[in-house]
C-alpha cells in the first residue's frame, strides 16, 4: 500500500488520521520520501522473514533469528518512545 500511496493513490489514505490526510493531499516531497522509504523497510522486513522460514546451517539461522529479534526490540521501543 506504501508504494500505491508514494505513486498518489488516495484509496484509503482518509483512514490513517486527519494529520497523514492532509500531508498526502498536499504531496509534499518529504512525506513522499518518507513513504517511499517506509514501503522499502516493509519489503525488507518480508523477504527477511521469508529468509528465517528457509532451512540454513544453525549458526546462519542464530545470525538471522537474533537480528530480527533485535530489530524487533528496537523497532517497538522507537514506537514506544514516540507516544
Amino acid at each position: 500500500m506504501s508504494f500505491y500511496w508514494a505513486l498518489g493513490g488516495m484509496a484509503g489514505v482518509k483512514s490513517l488520521g486527519g494529520s497523514i490526510y492532509e500531508h498526502a493531499l498536499k504531496r509534499e516531497a518529504a512525506f513522499i520520501a518518507i513513504v517511499w522509504i517506509t514501503g522499502f523497510m516493509k519489503l525488507g522486513r518480508g523477504l527477511f522473514l521469508l529468509l528465517l522460514l528457509k532451512e540454513w546451517s544453525i549458526k546462519v539461522h542464530r545470525i538471522l533469528f537474533y537480528t530480527a529479534l533485535i530489530g524487533g526490540c528496537f523497532y517497538f521501543c522507537t514506537v514506544l518512545l514516540m507516544l
